[in-house]
């Protein structure tokens, strides 16, 4: 008699459409084969008979069962970056399943920081032989077990060419892609082989992105250093301009602004496109006090190929979104958060460089520290609207702490007789 185990592989390799069919059919011809032994040769004492329905009903539940959650590993926790290694075809020992999760074992467990998260398991249920349906079903078993990948090791004619599902991870690369191929005779050695070391960059981009959510910045900062530092990337992996920009967030997030400037500088060099990163270096640009430099930047980000998706130039719209960003810096402000109240107030400009108000609030944000800057954003709020006699009298202010008296002067009689209230 054919060993259970057996019979449902082979059964199992005949895919979801055409296994619990066959299945079926099999069972119940094995009992008509033993009612028929037992004397039972016509086909109401072949069919007809309760107790034999029921056997046959509870048998199919258990079949079922059995099918579906035969060789199913444990789910993973959630934190986990669970490593999930299928088996590779005609592998009926699974020895060399065990020897690719092995070598990722023994690579993971080379950093600390992996170890304690990192999970790799093996599932001995085989996938369907058709590639696209084994995707199909790779990513199924992936979601259902919450796994973060799922390595298919595949083998032809002695190489192995491996294929990699990435499960539900928001920007990595496409959702398969191969992995390094390499000969069969290397396989125990394969730790020493560039696989391993791909998945650990991949387990690493996902940590990164776990610990930039719950803002543990430096951390996430360490990561993505560790993955930027390798020569080449895997295939699955974010592209290294996404790569920086995160990094560029982490690191400004942090604090460590002048870093952050590098990285987003290294994301426009690679995709000068890229409005999200000239926005955020014209950020950043600003925070320093370098305005002029992030003027430029807030530019490309607004008007370039890539451009962000914010209304620019004289029109409402351009007007409205550059209020409501001219009144978040000035929020920002009274929170103390000086350098993203400049910013803001800055990127309100770029919007709409004929925003007199925008002019006038970030010429007071910079009276301090930049009076000359704040004097020329004065002169350009008066000249954008002549007739408020607040600007005027503000530029008078502004004139006075620069030593130009005459000149103040004659701005606050414009003032006055605008109709100054005070």
């Amino acid at each position: 008699m054919p060993n259970p185990i057996d019979v449902v592989r082979l059964v199992r390799e005949l895919g979801y459409s055409w296994g619990p069919p066959v299945l079926a059919v099999l069972l119940l011809s094995a009992v008509v084969y033993l009612r028929w032994k037992q004397g039972h040769k016509s086909l109401k004492k072949l069919f007809l008979n309760w107790s034999l329905l029921l056997t046959l009903i509870l048998c199919f539940i258990g079949v079922f069962l059995f099918y579906r959650y035969w060789g199913i590993p444990a789910e993973f926790e959630e934190g986990e970056i669970g490593i999930l290694v299928t088996e590779l075809p005609g592998d009926v020992n699974r020895q060399q399943q065990a020897a690719y999760a092995r070598a990722i074992r023994i690579d993971i467990q080379r950093f600390p920081e992996l170890t304690s998260i990192v999970r790799v398991r093996t599932l001995d249920q085989p996938l369907p032989t058709d590639p696209e349906l084994q995707q199909v079903a790779a990513t199924k078993i992936g979601r259902r077990l919450h796994a973060t990948f799922v390595l298919r090791p595949f083998a032809i004619e002695g190489i192995h060419e491996p294929l990699l599902n990435i499960i539900d991870q928001p920007g990595f690369g496409m959702p398969e892609s191969p992995l390094p191929k390499f000969k069969q005779i290397q396989l125990p050695d394969l730790d020493t082989l560039p696989l391993p070391h791909d998945l650990e960059l991949l387990a690493r981009c996902t940590l990164a992105v776990t610990l930039t959510q719950k803002k543990a910045y430096r951390e996430a900062a360490r990561e993505l250093q560790i993955v930027l530092s390798a020569p080449e990337l895997p295939q699955s992996a974010p592209s290294r301009p996404n790569l920086y920009f995160l990094f560029g967030e982490v690191l400004s997030s942090d604090g460590q602004l002048d870093s952050a400037i590098a990285s987003y500088k290294k994301v426009v060099d690679l995709q000068p496109d890229n409005g999200p990163a000239h926005y955020r270096l014209g950020f950043s640009l600003a925070k320093k006090n370098k305005l002029d430099d992030a003027i430029t930047e807030y530019h490309k980000a607004l008007t370039g190929p890539g451009r962000i998706n914010f209304p620019s130039g004289n029109g409402e719209i351009a007007f409205i979104t550059a209020r409501g960003m001219m009144y978040n810096g000035l929020e920002l402000n009274q929170k103390g958060l000086v350098g993203d109240a400049t910013a803001q107030l800055l990127f309100a400009i770029a919007i709409d460089p004929d925003y007199a108000e925008a002019y006038s609030n970030l010429a007071g944000h910079l009276a301090n520290a930049q009076p000359e800057r704040a004097l020329a954003y004065r002169r350009r709020a008066v000249e954008l609207d002549p007739g408020n006699a607040f600007y005027h009298e503000y530029l008078s202010q502004s004139l006075e702490a620069s030593g130009k008296n005459e000149e103040a002067k004659a701005e606050h009689v414009k003032a006055e007789s605008l109709g100054l209230p005070y």
